[in-house]
Parts: structure tokens; C-alpha cells; sequence
């Protein structure tokens, strides 16, 4: 045999042996495993020591692998598992978007970048690696945080660095890029991905091309909307995801950075179906549950349903009563921190948690608020459980700049409750000023027909006088001493709408029982408005310099591609000419169809002054606002304008601030003259229109704007709402303005008569002593037989009329009593004009005469003066009587007064107690 055979040969056995060797040793290591690893009860492969001269073995998830050697007398044989990852929020790509621009200032952004997002990845988050941020920017490079980042301090300081820039991009564009640039690349081989985006802007247009990205990122995962400012239309952006949460900024944010941190975590990337069945009411189920341990996965078994013991219970009436009495309650928290310094809101916050509302039941009727230059931090009806969770609430409240009561005040309107009572509202307020004022009155009478309308003023920078005019229920200072605590509770005490106190009180819990409805059958009345509820007014410039022909068109594209035949009820549509001199040009509101307004505005000719948009707005308000029918709760303000000067607007920011707050104002700019970054100033809602009549682009953002208009609703139903078991709930009693509160058969004491009583607080000449006799003479002296309180108005003033309780809001002698003596206090200084100046504004809706009574200790000859107009409007609402105390005026203070020609005036020096108790009865007007 050759010797290369012989070789070849030599090899082939030894590879055979080896392989015979190798088998060998693989069944003797099987057997050893089979007989020395066993399974614990929870499944984990655990080490066992089943005798001696044992080989070890090592096994793994990744395969066996064997290694021999002398133990001695015990052998270890080892096994371990692969633990999968843990995913904390659940296992899913995460992205965070923000489009820079709009709503999104500077600030704004730079606070979304540096601490909501970095606050809303939270210590608990695992996996960076799926994690990612995009801020697209028209003009590269975009600003990106891209997956597989090593860790969360890495991903928060590349967020962080995120820059602002002015070039506005929209949400189609952002949402495609997210889709682009992260949904394609997802790491850790995650099958889903969650998007949050943070938005400042709501163009319809721009929405509507974002829908098909919005669906394939809601179908991929979920997809998480944030509107920024109050100029995001909540309803537009809705169209994208039923996840939109509107932030105010200085406002909302720990309520917004909590809530899109839970709907992360809650993301469930395994369910895709949802079971309603409905379970039965008040039933509590008690189960044996079984967990099994996989491969450290949780598998949860429960018994089957018919062993499951259930301990069921029958829910009846609560036993629980009403405290205070059967009344909803708003209570508005003041967050300026233009005033009130970190201490003192933290003291208004204690007084609430602790003095007022420790002792409180049934928190489902309390709404809690709070306000600064904005309406925030919304806790509705039914949403606060007890005590404990109302003070959790309360102090998630944060200070920030600026105070609007007309935005608290128009915020308030939309809140819904289902209980028939009347409101009990209580508003803490540290600043106010002229304007505000005057364009809260308007909300502030629609709020005091739905209740009680009382305000804590904190400290003494607002002044009382101005809140009479709101014609406030009732009114009381707080200077966060000791001293005034008790008068704050026993103002609460006395302040809400208590109609009733049900017999058996209403259920603690909303607990679903059978009932019976009885329904009325519904008188049909067409509510289809289009555009939504509201009057709309366009006011047209129609200066003399405009041309002829772009005027034409103006008027063309308002009436008819504006004005489509979609509109409904032609009544509530107005239309205004307007100039720089004063001159109108009216389509008035009224009119009986839409032809009738096609050809009144067709008929509009340019007028002989020149452009002036503080002009526009004002005849808009003057002519239109004023005149707005009764049903009508919002005015829609479409003003078309060819100037822009910064000076005209400058004028027109009053009248812009309220038809703003009164319904919407939208500025069309047309012409060559006009600078839009000028005239969004007035509105966030301000459109160029070239004068084109084809301009859909125009045409659709206009018609859209005016509307998506989403006016409040307010439920109108006069069907009395039933209670558990078919009767009907009972309703709230409110006052009749033409009767009184008691029985008709207890006779007037005094006569028929409205009576004011002014009590002088002043500290400047009446000692503690000298006021306490005050008190006591028109406790037990003056008032003693007195009936019909409803009728009866007190107030009590030093330099300023501090605290009044108006006609209708003193239930009876009782509650007159606990006012006189708790809540009125003496203060520095005596304006008798200011005080005056207040009694006119209180009206009670009786024919009767009113008599009122003045208190006073001292008098300024200047204040005199500013008196007299004050005095004279009283005279002629009936009489005007002063009673002096004391000696303290001087012969000519004394004629000054007299020269206000009171209808009676007396001296009182302490003593003389029925000599003043003569002249109070002399001295109705009855």
C-alpha cells in the first residue's frame, strides 16, 4: 500500500474514535443532568447536590456547555436564565415633538425644553435607547435628539439645548418628520412608538393636511397632543388624536406634565379591544388570586366566576348631611404674584384647607379654581373626593404674574353642574383694575343669575368700592391676622345659596340604581345655528381712500362667498361701515333673511374720513354689542381694515381686550399698507387678503375661523330633573324680587320700605367703645322689631365702604345680628363720598321707596363736594337721613353738610338711645 493511502487511512480512524469519544461524553453529561437539576414550584432551573464524584455542569439559556474536574464529595450543578428587559413606561418607541413658533414664545419654549419634558422623564424610566426629541425647523439642520442615546441625562441635556428660532413650521410637517426620522428606525425591536407634541398653532388647512401622518402615528402606538395659549382651537386639533390636553403657560403645567407622563405610562402596546360591560352598581368583589412565575414573566390566573365568594351591598341614601347646607360651591383661589408675596398664598391656601373647609361634605358639588392673568388649574363638579384629596389638590397651585378676573369670571360661566341649586361662588382677589373691571361686569351678571357671587379681598389693595359695582352678594376683607379670621368664617357661613336642606339626603357617591324618567314630550324648535350660537358682526372699512373697485370686491366676497347659503338665522348677522370721523354706514342686526343683508351692505359707499381701526371697534361695540339679543351670550367681531398705524392701535387695545373676551375678533388687512406683525397686537386672528374674490386659501381660513367659533354651553332645560326612583329632585327656591322671603301675612315693621344702613368704621375719632355702642344700638334698639330682612341693605365704610351685604342677600334677624357684630370692623380714614357713590349702584326690584341711613363721625369739607351728585341720586330713590355722632364737626363742617340736603339729620352723643330710635321711625319713606 502506497503511503499516502496509508496515512489517509491512519487519520479517518482517529477522527472516528474521537467522534465515538465525544458521543460518549454527551450521554453521560444528559444523564447526569436529568438526575441532577430539578424544577422549583416557581420554574427557575435552581442548583442540587446529588451525590459525589459528580461532574459539574454549567447550563444557560444560550446553549450547554460541560467542563470536568474532581469535586471532592459534592458537585454543583448551576443554571440560569436570560431576565428580558424591564420597560418602564411600557415597551414602546417614545418622541417628543415641538413646533417652535405661534403660542410658543421664547419663554414658553425654553421652559417646555428645560423642565416640562426633563419633568415628565421621571427617575423611574428605563431604556433610553428609545427615546427621541425633534424641533423641525424650516432651514436646516433640525434640532434632533435621535434613538439609541446611552442614557436619560444624555437625552435630557441634548432636550435642553433645543433653541428657539422664529421660523414658524406647521404640525403636517412636524408629524411627517417624526414619522420620517423615528418611526422607520425604531430600536430594541419595539413594534410601537408614542409621540407627544407640543403645539402653539391650529390652522384648519394645516390640520387637515396632517390628518394621514396623525393616523399612521395614532395606528402605530398613540399619539399625544398638547395645545399651547388660548388661542388653540382644542376642537381642530382633536381631529389628530383623541389626546389633546390645552396648557396655559404659567398656569397648568404640574396638572400637564403629570397627565402626559401617566398616558405614557399607561400606554398599553397589548391591548386592542375594550370591554363595557357594565358592572353591577356598588358591588364589591373579593377573589383568590393565584400568581405563577415564568421566566420572570407574570402570569395572573383567577378562579373561575361562579367561586368566586362576593360580598354584595345595597347602597341607600348617604347618612352622611349636607355641610355646609345643599348648595354647589366654586371656589376661585387667587395665584397672582403681582400682590400677594410666596407667604401670603400660602396663607390664603391654609385658610381654606383648615379654617373653612375642614368640617365640609359631599366635595362632588365643590369646583375648585384658580386664576392670574389666566383662568387655570380646572377641578369641575364630581372631580374631588374628599378633604384630604381637596387639600392634595389645592396645593398643586402655583404663583405666576398677571390678574384677570373677567377671564376667571368668563371661565366660571362653563362650568356645568347636574344638581337644580343655585351656585355659591367665592372669589379670593388681590388686584383689579378700571378695565378689568369694567368688562367683568357683563359675566358677572350672567353669574349672579345662577347664585351667590361673593369676594374675599386679600389684604387691602383692591378696593370694595369697585366691586359694588359687579353688585357682588356680599364682600369681605382678609388681612391674614388672627384678628380677622373669625369675621372670614362667619362670611362664609352667611354667604352661600342655601335654597334647602333635603329631608334625606341626596347619595354621597354617584351610584348607578334603576330608575324611572318621566319625560315630557318636547315642543321642537330649531337650534341648527351655523356658524355656532353666537351674533356676528363685520365692520368694514370704508374710508375714502380705498379704491373703488377693491371696495367692490370686498363687499361682493363678504356676501357671497362669505355669507354662504349655509347660514342660519340672518337676525344675529350685523354689518358696519366705518370711518376716522365718526361715520356709519349699518346693516343692522334684525334683519328678516340674507337678501335683506345682501342688499343693504351692496348699497354701502366709501365715507369722507380716513382709516381708523380704534374707531371700527368702538361703533362695533357702541352699535352692535350693546343691541345683542337676549340668547345671544357671544359676539363674533370680523374687522376689515387698510392701515395698521401703531399709534390708531395703541388707541384701539381697550375695545380689542373686550370684544375679544366677548365672543372673538378676527382682522382681515387688505391693501398695501398693512403690516400684519402690527395688528396682531388686537388678535392672534389676523389674515392678509390680496383682494382676490378666488382666494379659497383666504376664503376657507376666514369661513373656518369664524365657524369653528365654540361658544360655552349652558343648559337651558326646564324638564325638572328626577332623583333615584322616578320623583322629581328638589328644585332650587329662589327669591321673587316682587315679594319678600317671609310669609306674606307678617306684616312690614317699619313700613314698606327698602332700608340702606351705612354703619361709620371709621378709627379716626370713634373708640373701640364708641363703635361697639354703635353696634348695639342698632342691634337692640333701632332693629329690634324689624321684618322682612330681605329688604334691608348694610354696609359700613371708613376711607373706603368696606364690606356691604346688598337687598335680598340677609336671610332674617338672625344673619343681620351675626354680621353686625362679626364681621364688621374699624379701619383708618372716612370718605362719606365714596360711600354714597356706592349706595346708588344697589337696586332692589320692589315699587318700594328707599330710606337710608348714614352714620357719622367726621367729614371732609372737599369730600363734601365730591358727594353732592351721590346724594342727589339717593334723594330721588326716597330719603336720605345722617345721624352725627358724637360733637366732633365744626359749625361749618356741619352747614357743608347740610347743603347735601339731607332728607332728616340727628345728633347722637351715646346716651340719648330713644330720641334716635324716634327718629329712625320718623324718617321712613314709607
Amino acid at each position: 500500500m502506497k503511503k499516502v493511502y496509508t496515512r489517509t487511512l491512519v487519520l479517518s480512524l482517529i477522527a472516528a474514535v474521537c467522534l465515538a469519544i465525544g458521543i460518549a461524553l454527551t450521554v453521560i453529561g444528559a444523564i447526569n443532568i436529568s438526575k441532577g437539576v430539578k424544577n422549583n414550584s416557581d420554574g427557575d432551573n435552581k442548583t442540587t447536590t446529588p451525590g459525589t464524584d459528580v461532574k459539574s455542569t454549567t447550563t444557560s439559556n444560550g446553549g450547554t456547555g460541560m467542563s470536568s474536574g474532581s469535586t471532592g464529595s459534592s458537585i454543583t450543578t448551576t443554571t440560569t436564565t436570560t431576565i428580558p428587559p424591564y420597560y418602564y413606561p411600557p415597551r414602546s418607541g417614545i418622541v417628543f415633538g415641538i413646533i417652535s413658533g405661534g403660542e410658543i414664545k421664547p419663554e414658553v419654549f425654553e421652559y417646555i425644553v428645560q423642565e416640562m419634558i426633563p419633568n415628565i422623564i421621571t427617575a423611574n424610566w428605563t431604556q433610553p435607547q428609545r427615546v427621541g426629541a425633534l424641533c423641525y425647523s424650516k432651514y436646516p439642520p433640525n434640532q434632533v435628539v435621535p434613538f439609541n442615546e446611552p442614557d436619560y441625562d444624555t437625552i435630557k441635556k441634548n432636550i435642553s439645548s433645543f433653541t428657539w428660532t422664529p421660523n414658524i413650521t406647521n404640525i403636517s410637517t412636524e408629524l411627517n418628520q417624526i414619522r420620517q426620522l423615528f418611526l422607520r428606525q425604531l430600536p430594541l425591536e419595539d413594534k410601537y412608538m408614542q409621540t407627544i407634541l407640543f403645539t402653539g398653532i391650529s390652522e384648519k388647512e394645516d390640520i387637515e393636511n396632517s390628518i394621514t401622518d396623525g393616523m399612521m402615528l395614532n395606528e402605530s402606538g398613540q399619539l399625544i397632543v398638547i395645545g399651547v395659549g388660548r388661542s388653540v382651537d382644542k376642537n381642530l386639533l382633536k381631529k389628530l388624536s383623541n389626546n389633546v390636553l390645552i396648557w396655559y403657560y404659567g398656569g397648568n403645567e404640574k396638572q400637564i406634565t403629570s397627565q402626559v407622563e401617566e398616558m405614557i405610562v399607561g400606554f398599553n402596546p397589548n391591548s386592542f379591544s375594550t370591554t363595557t360591560t357594565t358592572a353591577p352598581s356598588t358591588t364589591t368583589m373579593v377573589s383568590n388570586v393565584t400568581s405563577m412565575t415564568t421566566n420572570s414573566f407574570l402570569t395572573t390566573t383567577t378562579p373561575s366566576p361562579t367561586k368566586v365568594p362576593v360580598i354584595q351591598t345595597t347602597t341607600t341614601n348617604s347618612p352622611i348631611i349636607y355641610y355646609p347646607c345643599f348648595t354647589d360651591i366654586i371656589l376661585a383661589i387667587d395665584t397672582s404674584s403681582d400682590v400677594l408675596s410666596p407667604l401670603q398664598f400660602q396663607e390664603q391656601i391654609s385658610l381654606l384647607t383648615i379654617d373653612i373647609t375642614s368640617l365640609w361634605t359631599h366635595y362632588e358639588r365643590v369646583a375648585l379654581t384658580s386664576y392670574n392673568n389666566n383662568f387655570n388649574s380646572l377641578y369641575t363638579f364630581n372631580t374631588i373626593r374628599n378633604h384630604t384629596d381637596f387639600t392634595s389638590k389645592i396645593n398643586t397651585f402655583t404663583q405666576s404674574e398677571g390678574s384677570s378676573l373677567t377671564r376667571l369670571l368668563a371661565g366660571l360661566l362653563t362650568l356645568e353642574t347636574d344638581s337644580s341649586g343655585q351656585l355659591s361662588i367665592f372669589i379670593f382677589i388681590s388686584k383689579l383694575n378700571y378695565a378689568d373691571l369694567q368688562f367683568a361686569k357683563a359675566y358677572a351678571s350672567q353669574l349672579l343669575k345662577k347664585g351667590k357671587l361673593n369676594f374675599i379681598i386679600l389684604d387691602s389693595n383692591v378696593n370694595p368700592y369697585d366691586l359694588v359695582s359687579l353688585n357682588a352678594s356680599k364682600i369681605v376683607s382678609y388681612n391674614f391676622t388672627k384678628e380677622s379670621l373669625p369675621g372670614v368664617k362667619s362670611f362664609f357661613e352667611t354667604s352661600y345659596s342655601c335654597s334647602f336642606v333635603p329631608s334625606t339626603p341626596w347619595p354621597l357617591t354617584t351610584t348607578t340604581i334603576p330608575t324611572t324618567t318621566s319625560t315630557l314630550a318636547p315642543t321642537t324648535v330649531s337650534s341648527n345655528y351655523y356658524p355656532p350660537k353666537s351674533g356676528v358682526v363685520f365692520s368694514i372699512d370704508s374710508n375714502k381712500n380705498i379704491d373703488t373697485n377693491l371696495y367692490q370686491s370686498l363687499k361682493t366676497m363678504l356676501t357671497s362667498n362669505i355669507i354662504t347659503s349655509q347660514w342660519t338665522y340672518s337676525s344675529r348677522v350685523g354689518v358696519l361701515g366705518y370711518d376716522s370721523n365718526d361715520n356709519t354706514e349699518t346693516s343692522p342686526f334684525g334683519l328678516p333673511n340674507f337678501l335683506a343683508i345682501k342688499e343693504m351692505v351692496n348699497n354701502f359707499t366709501p365715507l369722507s374720513g380716513g382709516c381708523s381701526i380704534s374707531i371700527g371697534l368702538l361703533e362695533t361695540k357702541l352699535q352692535f354689542y350693546t343691541s345683542l339679543q337676549d340668547d345671544l351670550k357671544y359676539m363674533q367681531t370680523i374687522l376689515f381694515t387698510s392701515c395698521s398705524d401703531m399709534n390708531d392701535i395703541n388707541n384701539a387695545t381697550v375695545d380689542a381686550f373686550f370684544l375679544r373676551e366677548m365672543g372673538q375678533l378676527i382682522i382681515v388687512g387688505f391693501g398695501g399698507n398693512v403690516k400684519k406683525e402690527n395688528l396682531l397686537k388686537l388678535t392672534d386672528k389676523v389674515i392678509i387678503w390680496n383682494g382676490d374674490l378666488n382666494d379659497s386659501n383666504f376664503i376657507n381660513t376666514l369661513e373656518g375661523w369664524i365657524v369653528g367659533f365654540e361658544p360655552s354651553t349652558f343648559n337651558t332645560s326646564t324638564t325638572p330633573p328626577t332623583t333615584p326612583g322616578g320623583s322629581f329632585a328638589p328644585s332650587k327656591v329662589t327669591k321673587n324680587p316682587n315679594t319678600t322671603s317671609l310669609p306674606p301675612q307678617i306684616p312690614y315693621y317699619p313700613c314698606q320700605t327698602n332700608i340702606i344702613l351705612a354703619i361709620d368704621a371709621s378709627s379716626d375719632v370713634l373708640t373701640p367703645d364708641d363703635f361697639s355702642q354703635q353696634l348695639d344700638l342698632i342691634q337692640n334698639t333701632i332693629t329690634t322689631n324689624w321684618t322682612h330682612y330681605d329688604r334691608v341693605a348694610l354696609s359700613w365704610y371708613n376711607s373706603v365702604p368696606s364690606t356691604f351685604f346688598s337687598f335680598n342677600t340677609i336671610e332674617d334677624r338672625s344673619d343681620f345680628n351675626i354680621i353686625l357684630k362679626s364681621l364688621i370692623t374699624q379701619g383708618p380714614g372716612s370718605s362719606l363720598s365714596k360711600l354714597l357713590s356706592s349706595l346708588v349702584y344697589l337696586q332692589n326690584k320692589n315699587n318700594f321707596k328707599t330710606s337710608t341711613f348714614v352714620f357719622i363721625s367726621e367729614v371732609d369739607l372737599d369730600d363734601i363736594e365730591k358727594s353732592r351728585e351721590f346724594a342727589e341720586k339717593l334723594l330721588k330713590e326716597g330719603y336720605l337721613n345722617f345721624i352725627i355722632i358724637g360733637s366732633n364737626l365744626t359749625p361749618q363742617q356741619l352747614t357743608r353738610l347740610l347743603s347735601l340736603n339731607p332728607s332728616n339729620i340727628q345728633q347722637w352723643d351715646f346716651s340719648d338711645n330713644n330720641d334716635v330710635l324716634r327718629f329712625f321711625n320718623n324718617s321712613f319713606d314709607c
